[in-house]
């Protein structure tokens, strides 16, 4: 088990990463990887304190996840139940929703600048596992995958793929 401490590295020897957003699921629960240059202080607090939005965009066999922290622009990341870890979902009880942690890092330093704990609402969780178990039921070929993901980013900006999502959640 990995212990995860800000100030430290995310992961061991690696200190450069390209600026984005990754999104995962595991058997622990959904993580969310911020690759920012530099962070600043504003978006440190964004991240580690602010009021979060999430939603999530299915289109055929896509899923695409959307973070939107306070002060900080949509962000976006797609996922792919083909390319995490092989896990099973747990079943969730009445009311409860699945836990994610998100690492905000330094992307020329690989330094974690910020983690937070979240939990999805219990209506999201159901409707991301629904969205996933479908994926899941899809054949999957890597290179169709991003063709398909790149053609989503060349017809709809973050915006416009956060008006067509399927479902939402805000976090306080």
């Amino acid at each position: 088990m990995q212990k995860y401490e800000v100030g430290k590295l995310l992961q061991e020897g690696v200190t450069r990463y390209q600026e984005g957003v990754k999104f995962g699921f595991s058997q622990s629960g959904a993580d969310m990887c911020i690759f920012f240059n530099a962070p600043r202080a504003k978006e440190i607090e964004s991240v580690k304190l602010g009021k979060l939005e999430i939603a999530m965009y299915t289109k055929e066999d896509l899923i695409f996840m959307l973070f939107k922290f306070q002060e900080l622009h949509w962000m976006d990341a797609p996922y792919s139940v083909h390319i995490s870890k092989p896990f099973e979902f747990e079943d969730l009880a009445e009311g409860s929703g699945f836990g994610c942690t998100i690492f905000l890092v330094d992307a020329g330093t690989g330094i974690i600048k910020a983690i937070r704990y979240i939990g999805f609402s219990a209506e999201f969780s159901r409707r991301f596992k629904i969205a996933v178990l479908k994926q899941k039921e899809q054949p999957f070929d890597k290179n169709m995958y991003d063709s398909k993901i790149q053609e989503v980013y060349k017809n709809y900006s973050t915006s416009d793929i956060v008006q067509r999502a399927d479902a939402f959640c805000k976090i306080k």
